[in-house]
């Protein structure tokens, strides 16, 4: 027993060593941490979360609300079984009650990520006054608010333990599963790429950002489940048919996503990640040549080169030329919308409406419109609500994505039970948003809103230091 915690030596407590320090006083509820994760060791004031009933009750319908979103099953009920079951109106406004009455609002803004993303979703506010067509953007944000982004004012405000935070990254990675055996029993296809038949996934651009979201996660739920348990048993094939789908959609901005991961696991990762990444590249590369047929091999060519494929029919070289103006396409309405951004700095020309305003502009030099989406989220956002918000909606995700790899960086362990390893398989998920976001227009979509507020609940849990071994998923 050490002398000074001998019995005898509580009659002494004038001899207490200098070097003790005096026990520290418990922070205040009130007090917030400065945004940001502090450096290993730094006492951190957090803000306790509230476990009683209505947070409990919160979080439920949070979690519910987040599993029915990824899997789908609004649009699949309504098209399997005729008629909308409405669940997201069932479970959303439980979770908001349960966000504004435990606190939920102070962790909203805990971290600069929170704090940019809330001057985001105001700026789109400011903006709406402003646009060309106001009941168009009072309709999108409607929508966006209700349904996109309030996720990220559930998750952030009520995922407030380790368990929490592991439920809900299953929930997202049972929503996954639920979308694969979807794709198998309700396949479509459009122009030779693959789609979901019914429902917000059936243009295969999203259908591949939908998936290239969820993978990491399912891949970290795999690693995190008990070596004899279902989801080792369903994930693997799960992850396996996610990867084939994602190359079957022929979406050119999911092949540079999957390129610039497979460089981060080299560059970044393990020995292990080292090795998966190579694996992962060869098998991606097989499935390509030998899958693939010569039509979707051209539309990921077009990104390297111009010259016209060997196709074996018509209807392929007519589906390799499409490929070819679409990505001419695409550039004009990168070029259009960098220019309302120009034209329009300050409030752009409202949220949702750069089709409306390219249409305005076409008539007026007596071309065609277009009618389409600028397929570029940033410049959607500069575009339709202006620089500001284009700095905003930046900072919050970049600032997720850091906040991210300093919690990785922290921890530098990938064991099982480690408080932190989801943050290593999240950052994978932002670092193939970031990158896949470049030619799809998702400002208004719910995966950045996730994203962001599943970093803040990483970087909240590991400045906590909470011990993740008292309750185990089973």
């Amino acid at each position: 027993m050490s002398r000074f915690n001998h019995p005898s030596a509580l009659l002494k407590p004038k001899k207490l060593p200098r070097a003790q320090p005096p026990a520290a006083a418990e922070p205040s509820k009130a007090v917030l941490p400065r945004p940001g994760l502090q450096p290993r060791g730094t006492p951190v004031p957090s803000l306790p979360p509230n476990d009683g009933p209505l947070s409990s009750i919160g979080f439920a319908a949070a979690l519910a609300y987040v599993f029915v979103r990824f899997a789908l099953l609004n649009d699949t009920i309504t098209a399997v079984f005729g008629f909308k079951p409405y669940l997201a109106y069932i479970t959303a406004p439980i979770a908001l009650l349960g966000f504004l009455f435990t606190g939920g609002l102070g962790r909203a803004v805990r971290f600069k990520p929170g704090i940019f993303f809330c001057g985001f979703l105001a700026w789109l506010l400011l903006a709406a006054p402003f646009s060309v067509w106001r009941g168009g953007s009072t309709q999108t944000l409607f929508t966006a608010f209700e349904a996109d982004f309030s996720m990220f004012f559930m998750i952030v405000g009520l995922t407030t333990t380790w368990y929490r935070f592991r439920m809900m990254l299953f929930a997202i990675a049972g929503g996954g599963v639920c979308d694969f055996l979807f794709c198998l029993i309700y396949p479509a296809s459009v122009d030779g790429r693959f789609v979901l038949r019914f429902g917000t996934l059936s243009n295969p651009n999203d259908l591949a950002t939908h998936f290239l979201f969820i993978l990491p996660v399912c891949a970290w739920a795999f690693q995190a489940s008990p070596r004899f348990s279902l989801p080792k048993l369903i994930l693997p094939p799960t992850i396996a048919g996610i990867l084939i789908i994602v190359l079957r959609t022929g979406s050119r901005a999911a092949l540079l996503s999957l390129i610039g991961l497979a460089l981060f696991l080299f560059l970044r990762g393990s020995i292990q990640f080292k090795i998966v990444a190579v694996v992962s590249a060869i098998a991606l590369a097989a499935i390509a040549v030998f899958l693939l047929p010569a039509d979707l091999k051209y539309r990921y060519l077009s990104l390297f080169t111009s010259s016209a494929p060997a196709v074996s029919t018509a209807a392929d070289l007519e589906r390799a030329q499409e490929a070819q103006g679409s990505t001419a396409a695409r550039e004009a309405l990168l070029t259009n919308s960098i220019s309302e951004t120009l034209s329009h700095p300050l409030f752009g020309v409202g949220p949702g409406e750069f089709a409306v305003a390219e249409a305005a502009v076409a008539k007026d030099l007596g071309k065609r419109a277009a009618w389409q989406v600028t397929h570029n989220t940033y410049t959607q956002v500069s575009a339709e609500a202006g620089i500001p918000a284009f700095l905003f909606f930046v900072g919050a995700l970049f600032g997720a994505i850091r906040l991210l790899y300093l919690v990785h960086k922290r921890t530098r362990s990938h064991r099982l039970n480690d408080p932190m390893e989801p943050a290593f398989w999240l950052l994978i998920s932002g670092i193939a948003l970031s990158i896949n976001i470049f030619f799809s227009a998702l400002a208004y979509a719910y995966y950045i809103p996730t994203f962001i507020a599943l970093s803040m609940v990483a970087a909240s849990i590991a400045n906590a230091g909470r011990e993740p071994q008292s309750r185990q998923i089973k």
